[in-house]
């Protein structure tokens, strides 16, 4: 094998074991759901309180799924910066920007909502796949960098073509893991990439009519 395409086994292994977890997840007996210590017999003030951690904990969930679709949204944003829209421009620099460091805020996020629920509900047939996208996440991190700290341009090509892949397995992992969440926030990135294809479309169409103008 070619030894710079070996940059894509660590993918397709971490692949494989996400695969396994989901099916996993799904044809195991689903025992009843207690957490990894065992199940408890909490008080009324300490199920109110349980309720209340796992909401928390469900949300921090929710907010890395929706900055996962922000940096996702970098793939499609930085083909239209070549549009005379100076919006889309500043958009495409500000996204790429930003890039970074909200994917060490959605590990963080991730880190703490899969923990919680790792130690407070293990038997939850979705800690499986909620494993399955962690693992591709830690990749996924490792990936982008290795992206960041080499320079060698072929290798920086394969690694950005890793980077991509596992970002769109980590999306169908959650598709398992968060169901109706990550539809909902998938519907809203689509509908802003939408208005994006549009302004970029007017900018375009404006431009020609200007030359147009100017030829005669």
């Amino acid at each position: 094998m070619n030894k710079n395409k070996s940059i894509f086994i660590p993918v397709f292994i971490v692949a494989v074991i996400s695969l396994l977890l989901v099916v996993y997840s799904y044809v195991a007996p689903h025992a009843s759901h207690h957490g990894l210590f065992g199940e408890g017999h909490p008080s009324k003030g300490g199920e109110h309180l349980r309720r209340e951690l796992s909401s928390s904990f469900k949300l921090f969930g929710t907010f890395a799924i929706i900055l996962g679709a922000f940096n996702f949204s970098w793939f499609f944003i930085k083909k239209q910066m070549r549009s005379p829209s100076k919006l889309i421009k500043k958009l495409g620099k500000w996204v790429y920007k930003m890039h970074e460091y909200t994917g060490w805020a959605i590990f963080v996020l991730i880190a703490f909502h899969g923990g919680y629920f790792l130690l407070e509900d293990f038997q939850n047939p979705h800690i499986k796949t909620g494993l399955a996208a962690f693992v591709l996440l830690i990749t996924l991190v490792i990936y982008g960098w290795l992206l960041k700290r080499t320079r060698q341009q072929n290798n920086r090509k394969l690694l950005r073509k890793g980077h991509f892949f596992l970002s769109s397995l980590w999306i169908v992992a959650l598709l398992f893991h968060a169901g109706g969440t990550i539809l909902t926030i998938a519907g809203i990135t689509l509908a802003v990439w939408v208005l994006v294809w549009l302004i970029v479309w007017k900018a375009k169409k404006e431009k020609t009519v200007h030359q147009k103008l100017k030829l005669k």
